[in-house]
């Protein structure tokens, strides 16, 4: 499928002989990890916490669906915001997993694991491999500001990215987010244990898929 994608895009108007000044080389992959990060939190939302936690969280992402504006997104009008669940999801699952770096050819390659950083014990605490997003408001309540130099999803400080998961992520719970849904495929068992985070790899979850569950049968 991505080699057919790339035959695509290859024969359209913007392709250039010149990888690096294609825009869609840019576009299309922060499009990818955009919905990476958007189907893992609606997972931990819809699938592995308990019901009223995740309650809580959906209605926190629902009053942001309907007044999508800054100060919506910040708002903690319980234990936390869209903007803390969000930013949950970015920590346990960064979109870059892992950072090169050389500057000439022969030149050592420096390294930064991003994902460990941001699951880290001794700046997260021992549930740092878990999704809790009231941990952001603890964080900022204890006055411990190591956390914002070891949370790293974006190369650029915006808004824009973030408050699109979040739209994102409440109109699939708007939709899905139901008991009549049922999620079934194999990977539903790393989905339902919560001992270890989500696989966070480019091609987990693809077999995943929902079903509506009616008293009669079962739809598509």
């Amino acid at each position: 499928m991505q080699n057919s994608l790339h035959r695509e895009l290859d024969s359209l108007s913007l392709s250039t002989n010149s990888e690096g000044k294609n825009p869609l080389n840019i576009l299309l992959p922060a499009y990818e990890t955009l919905w990476r990060i958007v189907l893992r939190c609606f997972l931990e939302i819809s699938f592995r916490h308990p019901s009223d936690l995740a309650a809580e969280w959906k209605d926190v992402l629902a009053r942001f669906r309907k007044n999508m504006t800054a100060d919506q997104f910040f708002e903690r009008s319980g234990r936390c915001s869209a903007r803390d669940i969000v930013c949950e999801a970015l920590r346990l699952y960064p979109p870059t997993k892992r950072i090169y770096r050389q500057n000439e050819d022969n030149d050592p390659i420096f390294a930064v694991d991003v994902e460990y950083i941001q699951r880290t014990e001794e700046i997260w605490g021992m549930d740092g491999n878990e999704f809790r997003p009231e941990r952001w408001s603890d964080l900022e309540r204890k006055g411990n500001m190591a956390y914002k130099e070891a949370w790293m999803p974006f190369g650029k400080a915006s808004k824009v990215a973030p408050m699109m998961i979040g739209m994102l992520v409440g109109c699939l719970i708007d939709t899905f987010g139901s008991d009549s849904w049922i999620l079934e495929g194999e990977s539903i068992k790393n989905v339902l244990s919560r001992e270890l985070p989500l696989d966070n790899g480019r091609e987990a979850f693809g077999d995943l898929s929902l079903r509506r569950y009616t008293n009669e049968l079962f739809e598509k």
